[in-house]
């Protein structure tokens, strides 16, 4: 607190008075200080903020310095400063606590959820407002996957009765429209409305194909397949569109391990992704295709990248909501869209353990990029556990991470195939233990709370190379390897986390550490 904050009202009467009031001044103090939540103290009167704890400079990005003095509204949402005021003097005038929903925003400009607990205080003869912030980023995000989930749910079992019905109807018109056109004594021009009416029956039936893919009802079939040929192989199907768009496609391979997939719905989302990329390129100037295959961290990728359009910022957001398009009815040069297609690609993704990350400028073009976990094998299957446990027993593992979920499956996972697993709960301890010695491999999630990973890693490096531990990285970015490769970590691990990944990395990273030591 400031000396303001610090002092009580009535003096002490006797020097154990004054001891106790000390000590428990020191006790509030450390309280307040490590608090988890964001704690605030504001002058009633002015709603000048006199004190904030380190939890609450973490959240806004700013120092202790650079929050005390400031105006309690300046740490919310611009724009809507009135109405904060209007809102704090009318919690002063009541004098209740309350509990709200609100958003604050950070140095760097970003909105960042939080409840607020607040209470009107008097602290030596002075109100002040005592406020407790928590983050409910995540709260938040949970709430909106299951209000999400829910609707994908009932829209699911909508298309599924669809997508049958329709079934029936293809058989019907294509099945009539075969016999018709077998007769050799048709006419040139009903021909050709007839191959119009084909056509577009058969896009009514890719269109089912997707309804029937978006309600999941085809079981994945996976196997281990080589990335670059499955790619390869969809291309080719593509090449009579692409050559009479005359758009140029290069294609870059790098030499990977064949990975467990599923063949048919992988080459749906390369086939979806190209014909998206082809469509943005119409009318455009440059008809550029770039398709590429390699590795990130512990995934592969599938790259597709194009010349065209690009997609606006505001649509960005919406690109994998089903029935959501920018091609309109019409479309861009004249080709519609039905809003499925990234909707089954982004569910296919995830699937498989993956995801499809967007870059995108207007009147640039656009970047898709396909993740999928580097899983080499089958799951289940007990040569990769008998190899795995003889290259980990013995190894000494320290996991620096202060979810107790994710300890617990680490610790499982690794001591079951014979590590000796250490847990540092925090990031302070995690480098102490770690500089101890004696250990072979340190990961390190990048979410912990006390320390950021780069300075984590940088006390890591300190250690001898002879003796230094191989570093992996635990975390929820898609492109952290990059942000990490000068601190010479060994890979990169993305939640959400399976048994068969971490095993299989730590495994790697043990035979790399063995040669290391040779």
């Amino acid at each position: 607190m400031t000396q303001d904050a610090d002092r009580v009202q009535h003096p002490p009467s006797s020097d154990d008075d004054q001891d106790a009031l000390k000590a428990s001044e020191a006790k509030f103090r450390a309280l307040f200080e490590n608090s988890r939540d964001a704690l605030f103290i504001a002058d009633a009167k002015s709603g000048i903020l006199i004190d904030v704890n380190e939890a609450a400079c973490r959240l806004l990005e700013r120092t202790k310095d650079e929050l005390i003095g400031l105006h309690q509204s300046e740490i919310h949402e611009r724009g809507k400063a009135e109405a904060y005021q209007e809102l704090f003097r009318r919690h002063v005038e009541e004098g209740k606590s309350f509990d709200q929903d609100l958003y604050v925003k950070t140095k760097s400009g970003k909105l960042i959820p939080v409840d607020i607990a607040a209470a009107v205080l008097e602290i030596d003869s002075r109100r002040v407002i005592y406020g407790a912030f928590r983050d409910v980023t995540e709260r938040k995000r949970l709430q909106e996957e299951i209000i999400r989930t829910e609707r994908l749910s009932a829209i699911g079992q909508i298309a599924t009765g669809i997508a049958h019905e329709f079934n029936n109807l293809h058989c019907a018109i294509q099945g009539h429209l075969d016999l018709i056109m077998r007769n050799p004594d048709l006419a040139p021009a009903d021909r050709d409305r007839l191959e119009v009416i084909k056509k577009a029956s058969e896009r009514a039936e890719a269109i089912t194909r997707q309804l029937l893919a978006f309600s999941r009802q085809r079981r994945p079939q996976r196997h281990p397949r080589n990335l670059a040929e499955e790619v390869d192989e969809t291309l080719k199907i593509l090449q009579s569109e692409l050559g009479a768009q005359e758009i140029t496609v290069t294609t870059r391979h790098e030499d990977l391990p064949s990975i467990v997939m599923d063949p048919v719905q992988i080459g749906q989302v390369v086939m979806d992704l190209t014909i998206n990329a082809i469509h943005a390129m119409t009318g455009c100037k440059s008809k550029k295709l770039d398709v590429e295959t390699g590795r990130g961290g512990d995934r592969v990728f599938i790259r597709v990248s194009d010349t065209g359009r690009g997609i606006a910022e505001t649509d960005r957001s919406l690109i994998f909501e089903p029935f959501f398009t920018t091609k309109g009815s019409g479309g861009a040069g004249g080709i519609g869209g039905t809003g499925l297609g990234l909707s089954v690609c982004d569910m296919i993704a995830k699937e498989h353990g993956g995801e499809i990350t967007v870059k995108s400028r207007v009147g640039e073009g656009s970047v898709f990029t396909l993740w999928l976990p580097m899983l080499t094998e089958l799951p289940g299957e007990t040569l990769s556990a008998s190899v795995q446990t003889q290259e980990l027993a013995g190894t000494r593992v320290l996991l620096v991470d202060d979810d107790l979920t994710v300890c617990r499956l680490v610790r499982e996972a690794l001591e079951g195939r014979k590590c000796f697993v250490d847990v540092a709960r925090t990031a302070t301890q995690g480098v102490y233990m770690a500089l101890e010695g004696g250990y072979d491999i340190v990961l390190v999630d990048v979410q912990i709370s006390d320390m950021r990973a780069e300075n984590i890693l940088t006390r890591i490096n300190e250690i001898p190379e002879s003796e230094r531990p191989v570093k992996l990285i635990l975390t929820e970015e898609a492109d952290a390897f990059e942000r990490f490769e000068e601190f010479d970590v060994f890979d990169v691990l993305l939640k959400p986390l399976t048994p068969i990944r971490l095993c299989d990395r730590i495994a790697a990273a043990a035979r790399q550490r063995a040669g290391n030591t040779k």
